[in-house]
């Protein structure tokens, strides 16, 4: 996929609005998901072209300023991380379970895209923020190597130490626990 995803999450939902509104006027972007959380913060994603995507983060960074806790670009986001980011869970076949935990909702999609690009794993699903206290997970399967070879590329690449909380990952996870996880 070409396109590229701009991700803000907010400690003010006021603040929220203003922002998406100056990511809007400041780029040609669509908005997929503006929308409070818990514990009362505003998620903000938008899509689009590189460039466009990146004017529209600097908007955000300078409408936002110190009411954002994360404001990203990440730049031709891998085709399964926009699935699961479409769907609530994916159906696939669960060899090994594997599940990242972030501190913030919108740190698991920067999460789920570096895990995808790390290894050879199938996403399952992402979650982002709902009764969660405003954290995020991804689950996601694939041989028991193929799952820690990505959870400890993902550790590597993430330039934020704080993001990741914690992580799991399961050989022949039993099929009770795979299938409360969908």
């Amino acid at each position: 996929m070409s396109v590229s995803i701009g991700l803000i999450e907010l400690t003010s939902i006021p603040v929220g609005y203003e922002t998406v509104d100056a990511m809007l006027k400041a780029a040609n972007v669509e908005l997929l998901r503006a929308a409070p959380s818990c514990p009362g913060k505003y998620l903000v994603v938008i899509a689009g072209n590189v460039g466009s995507v990146a004017t529209a983060c600097a908007a955000a960074e300078r409408t936002a300023s110190k009411k954002a806790i994360l404001c990203r670009a990440i730049n031709h986001l891998a085709d399964s991380v926009a699935d699961a980011l479409k769907q609530a869970s994916r159906d696939v076949k669960v060899k090994s379970l594997g599940c990242v935990e972030t501190r913030t909702g919108l740190g698991a999609i920067l999460i789920a895209d570096h895990l995808v690009k790390a290894g050879r794993i199938d996403l399952m699903s992402i979650r982002i923020a709902q009764g969660i206290g405003g954290k995020g997970y991804v689950n996601f399967t694939g041989e028991i190597a193929a799952v820690n070879t990505a959870i400890a590329a993902c550790i590597a690449k993430c330039d934020d130490p704080k993001l990741i909380m914690s992580t799991c990952a399961i050989a022949t996870p039993h099929p009770d626990l795979v299938a409360h996880i969908r």
